[in-house]
């Protein structure tokens, strides 16, 4: 297994822990205490959400992935109102259950639907902490 941001091979019980490298787990527990302007330097798509499904911050890089402005969806539901395709188990039941565990992060991939444009992803769910999480996507290229 390899980590999701460097694609370094992960260590003996690293990968327990989640699907990043230590350093990149490091970098990750400062995300949710980054500026607006800083989250939008990430090289990955960023939302996170409350547990009731809200959008909290919205990155640029998740701006030119879903086609959509962070000013139109910032405080709306992301399962509700800005991507319905994700109202399903396969992603809306797996944050509900992420929120519910303990696993530091959860990896899966997924295709969101916007309109006839469809768009493989990458997915990972990383804990904030019981009430917020951070939903990091990248183009899935295989």
């Amino acid at each position: 297994m390899t980590c999701l941001w460097c694609n370094k091979e992960l260590k003996v019980g690293e990968f327990e822990r989640g699907n990043l490298c230590s350093e990149c787990e490091q970098v990750s527990t400062g995300i949710p205490n980054l500026s607006s302007e800083q989250l939008d330097l990430l090289p990955f798509g960023l939302i996170e959400l409350d547990k009731t499904g809200t959008i909290v911050a919205f990155n640029e890089s998740e701006e030119r992935l879903s086609l959509r402005s962070k000013d139109e969806v910032i405080g709306k539901n992301f399962f509700a109102d800005v991507a319905p395709c994700a109202d399903v188990q396969d992603y809306k039941g797996r944050f509900d259950e992420f929120l519910r565990g303990s696993k530091l992060s959860e990896q899966f991939d997924y295709i969101y639907y916007f309109g006839a444009r469809a768009v493989k992803v990458q997915l990972t769910f990383l804990r904030v902490n019981q009430r917020l999480a951070l939903v990091l996507s990248k183009r899935n290229e295989r």
